[in-house]
């Protein structure tokens, strides 16, 4: 087999969830989303991505020349649905205890990286 570059990598992924005697109106819920990976650099730079729109999961590890491993990390996360979460009993919505829950979160950090041979141990 021909070898294949994965510095560049992007997917595409949808599908649905249906729920036999859920609530109405949740029988079909719908999603997709679209990977990115980046590995430039020689590994110096880093990036990894979900990208949803209303769920985004985001990461770049970036290592200037002369850090020794030692890496800048960034994040980002969110979960923006633009629905309740609902709870079903039997079939039936319970309104009660609907939940709207949104979250955004970034971050920043130090990580440190050395590659190891296949098979290594700790």
């Amino acid at each position: 087999m021909p070898e294949r570059d994965r510095t560049r990598v992007n997917a595409f992924s949808m599908g649905g969830m249906w729920t036999l005697q859920g609530p109405s109106g949740y029988g079909f819920v719908p999603f997709g989303s679209l990977f990115v990976w980046r590995n430039l650099d020689d590994g110096r730079k880093r990036f990894r991505g979900e990208i949803a729109g209303v769920y985004n999961d985001l990461r770049a590890n970036i290592a200037p020349a002369g850090w020794n491993g030692l890496e800048a990390v960034l994040t980002f996360n969110n979960l923006t649905i633009p629905y309740e979460r609902v709870e079903s009993v039997e079939g039936q919505r319970q309104r009660a205890v609907d939940l709207r829950w949104y979250w955004l979160r970034a971050g920043f950090g130090l990580g440190y990286r050395t590659p190891w041979r296949p098979g290594a141990h700790l």
